[in-house]
């Protein structure tokens, strides 16, 4: 199938979402192709797992490959053939790129000379995760605690039933760790703290009146 493109679509078009697909697949394909080769290695998660080579969502790359001036030509080959065969373009100054601490000054130089990136960062989160996790995991996903005492904070300010409650828990907090839950194994000590601000929610107002029940 040979698709000209003579315009671009405005987001929210119908057709849009059908080329994303037909183009991720194309630069899907091409990484895939010279990973086969030898021509691009990829990052292994663990000694026996298979490399990975990109993760793509959207209009949004993470191409994953070993830190060397062969690997970065590579890419940049493969990127100038994809820009060519679909009429996109890469945004360098919306690039960036991250390198392991035991990369040397010299390769990080080579590399980011061979792509054209200037800016070398990594965001603190990629798609809502965290994209570096070390052995103390709390400081990484405490955010969920706050998010979740933020909605309850809120909650807290209106008269709610009972059955109000439950809805709101089980719709909304509950949903709020689910996601990361999904992907990463959550530090004992978060799931404690969310059940514990979700438990003081639901109880908060009753304590209240069985205490000036006992009193009256």
């Amino acid at each position: 199938i040979i698709l000209k493109l003579k315009r671009g679509l405005r987001q929210g078009d119908p057709l849009s979402p059908y080329l994303f697909l037909l183009c991720s697949e194309g630069l899907t394909s091409l990484l895939a192709r010279e990973q086969e080769i030898g021509g691009l290695e990829g990052v292994r998660v663990c000694r026996n797992a298979p490399p990975i080579s990109h993760l793509l969502f959207a209009d949004d790359s993470l191409i994953l490959m070993k830190a060397d001036s062969h690997n970065a030509s590579t890419l940049q080959r493969v990127l100038d053939t994809y820009c060519s065969s679909s009429g996109q373009l890469v945004s360098n100054a919306k690039s960036s790129t991250f390198f392991s601490p035991n990369t040397s000054v010299h390769t990080r130089e080579n590399v980011c000379r061979e792509l054209n990136i200037v800016t070398e960062a990594l965001s603190d989160t990629y798609l809502g995760l965290p994209t570096m996790v070390g052995v103390d995991r709390s400081d990484c996903f405490h955010h969920l605690v706050d998010k979740v005492c933020q909605r309850l904070k809120g909650w807290k300010e209106k008269t709610l039933s009972m059955q109000g409650k439950e809805i709101l828990v089980k719709s909304i907090a509950h949903a709020i760790p689910s996601y990361a839950m999904s992907v990463f194994k959550l530090p004992k000590g978060i799931c404690k703290a969310i059940t514990d601000e979700i438990s003081g929610f639901w109880v908060g107002d009753n304590e209240e009146k069985n205490k000036m029940q006992t009193w009256f």
